[in-house]
């Protein structure tokens, strides 16, 4: 639900006052890393991770505006075609590694059964295994299991957790007739293997010999969101309780302990403010990079675009959205490179100049000089 707000807000100021609007924004790899850190280190020290994510962004959002006003933008020009691709390939590193540990994390979430037929007196239990308190107790307020489970925020009592949630707030299965049930393991991983293959199938429909042009540039296109829903109506066909992302019915945030406005403390010591200037440092650098090498992808020559660049006047719209988002929790916005190049070239137009095969210096007869307008 944050992402959703998030992608309403940022979205539409950012593609009406921005200075290069073909630039598509939003929750990037590289940033998602980064609030991960941030949410790691506030849980290892014990502060509030939303009210010290505030105070990130305020901090961000100041030095993002001194890099405006001293015309630090220009340092784009410095950036060249070895450092757009190495930058390209970090991005798609991160969304591989991504999509490969939320296989693995569903291991922790998979069911366990007390299956005590071929054992005598058998039994299967959760246990504490040596987690901290503030760990676990943080795992259960995000998987919002019942208030028994913790009493007063202080005493774990894992005898009343469920086996399969046993794993996954850091307890332990102890007991000779635990069976787990992998079949939610097995089916995740026959769903991101069956999308990879129809994905790079149907996007190479488009130089097959079968079905008319129209069809193939049309499954080509499309090829990832045919993908996506073939493999979900197998999925709901087939009917096994895989992990679902879990969006409220109603306009509140994800986390019911919260509301929409992040407080600036909420029980942290006043030296979190000072403090989270060191993080919003190395931000700066990761946003100004993601933001300016997909800029500079954007308005490559070749692309030939007939609007000026706008680097200035994007990231001040950046900056200004950063403190936004940080005063209401919600996701940071920045230039996604997958989404910018795939928007620049469906909207690129395309003329044949010659026929197939055809050579020399012969002028191409009206009929053979057509635009065509490239897929998304």
């Amino acid at each position: 639900m944050e992402n959703l707000f998030g992608g309403a807000i940022c979205g539409i100021i950012y593609h009406l006052f921005s200075g290069q609007p073909l630039t598509i924004i939003g929750s990037t790899g590289p940033v998602l890393v980064f609030e991960t850190i941030v949410y790691d280190i506030c849980s290892t020290i014990g502060i509030d991770y939303l009210s010290f994510r505030f105070w990130v962004h305020v901090w961000t959002a100041v030095i993002l505006f001194i890099t405006v006003v001293t015309d630090a933008s220009s340092l784009v020009s410095y950036i060249t075609r070895f450092t757009e691709e190495s930058f390209a390939t970090l991005i798609a590193v991160i969304f591989i590694y991504e999509a490969i540990m939320k296989l693995i994390k569903i291991k922790d979430q998979l069911d366990v059964i007390n299956w005590s037929r071929d054992v005598v007196e058998g039994s299967c239990a959760c246990v504490d295994s040596g987690a901290s308190t503030s760990q676990v107790l943080t795992s259960i307020h995000r998987l919002r299991l019942d208030n028994e489970i913790a009493h007063n925020n202080s005493y774990v009592d894992f005898g009343h957790v469920d086996l399969g949630k046993c794993r996954q707030i850091g307890g332990a299965l102890d007991g000779d007739s635990c069976y787990i049930l992998y079949d939610k393991l097995l089916m995740s991983l026959l769903l991101m293997v069956g999308t990879f293959f129809f994905a790079i199938t149907l996007k190479r429909m488009r130089n097959s010999c079968y079905f008319p042009s129209r069809v193939r540039q049309f499954l080509s296109d499309f090829a990832v969101m045919l993908a996506i829903v073939i493999m979900t109506l197998i999925d709901y066909g087939v009917g096994i309780n895989t992990p679902k992302l879990n969006v409220p019915s109603t306009f509140r945030p994800t986390w019911e302990g919260r509301g929409w406005v992040v407080p600036p403390f909420n029980g942290n010591p006043w030296w979190t403010a000072p403090m989270a200037a060191v993080p919003a440092l190395l931000a700066c650098i990761l946003i100004f990079m993601d933001q300016q090498i997909t800029t500079v992808i954007v308005n490559r020559k070749e692309n030939k675009l007939k609007k000026a660049c706008g680097y200035h006047l994007d990231l001040l719209v950046l900056s200004i959205l950063i403190m936004v988002v940080g005063f209401l929790g919600l996701p940071i916005y920045v230039a996604a490179t997958v989404l910018s190049i795939n928007h620049v070239n469906s909207l690129r137009v395309e003329s044949e100049s010659r026929a197939p095969g055809e050579g020399g210096e012969r002028e191409p007869g009206p009929w053979r000089s057509s635009p065509l307008r490239g897929g998304a």
